[in-house]
């Protein structure tokens, strides 16, 4: 199942009853649990649903597999078991691990050992992931220029992802609440372009002023060659770059759009010295 499917899956499984916590993270037999592998990226968030088999001498359980997301390498984390009758002078690998020669894909037939860090109770962590991915999708709406979307709910989405756990988006959002800001009304209506240029300055100003105080952040916005792989290890990276990305292509597209001639000369030169600070290249 892909990650749309699952989570609309887990969506419509909704609230049912599952084990809750017992003392430390203790599952039971029969129990339903998540194995969540999250992301600094979130839309890659993996996840395993099962059932709890039993718990293992060196403390991961082991579980049967009822759904998962396609597409993740669970080779680090997971390891497929033998039957549980098998005998004891038989390899401590068993059928499973020699049938598992794609890590991407888990079997139903087969139990695996799962660490014990990585659980939680199956409502619990549908409604876990779905939050992370509710936040995702703000973000996403916004990179994408929903027309209705108000600031007030890419607030909400930044304090969501704040109680997540998600910290390194805090400064994505600020920059995203401070672009919707530039470009539409209190009102979700947009602002005339010219409208939008003066009200660009302190946009520009803010994306500046992160870069100044932040040498990692400014040696990979800078980059004539983004090194993706290790930015995409830092949820802090990723979308901030996303975010000032944007504003800069926004701004500087704005300054091609018709009624130019009625913004202040010394308003667009200061939007021009600014968007060529963030990198951008505009004829002299």
């Amino acid at each position: 199942m892909n990650r749309r499917d699952f989570l609309v899956a887990v969506l419509a499984a909704g609230m049912a009853s599952t084990a809750a916590w017992a003392g430390e993270n203790q599952f039971r037999p029969g129990d339903q649990v998540m194995v969540f592998f999250p992301s600094p990226d979130i839309q890659h968030d993996a996840f395993i649903l099962g059932i709890v088999k039993g718990r293992l001498p060196d403390g991961r359980y082991r579980i049967t597999v009822t759904d998962y997301v396609e597409g993740h390498d669970y080779g680090l984390s997971c390891e497929p078991l033998p039957p549980e009758d098998t005998l004891q002078n038989e390899s401590p690998y068993g059928k499973g691990w020699e049938a598992w020669d794609d890590t991407r894909r888990l079997r139903r037939d087969i139990d695996y050992a799962v660490p014990a860090d990585r659980l939680l109770p199956a409502a619990r962590g549908r409604m876990y992931a779905i939050s992370r991915n509710n936040v995702w999708t703000t973000f996403a709406r916004w990179l994408s220029d929903a027309p209705v979307l108000y600031v007030d709910k890419l607030e909400q989405a930044r304090d969501e992802a704040q109680k997540l756990g998600l910290k390194g988006m805090t400064a994505a959002f600020d920059l995203a609440i401070a672009h919707r800001r530039a470009f539409y009304s209190p009102e979700g209506a947009p602002y005339w372009p010219y409208e939008v240029v003066p009200r660009l300055i302190p946009l520009l100003d803010r994306a500046l002023a992160l870069l100044k105080k932040d040498a990692r952040l400014r040696k990979h916005f800078y980059a004539k060659k983004r090194d993706w792989k290790a930015i995409r290890k830092s949820a802090y990276l990723l979308f901030t770059l996303e975010a000032l990305d944007k504003i800069r292509h926004d701004a500087l597209d704005e300054l091609y759009e018709d009624g130019m001639d009625r913004v202040d000369p010394k308003v667009m030169q200061a939007v021009r010295q600014r968007l060529r600070a963030l990198g951008a290249r505009l004829p002299q």
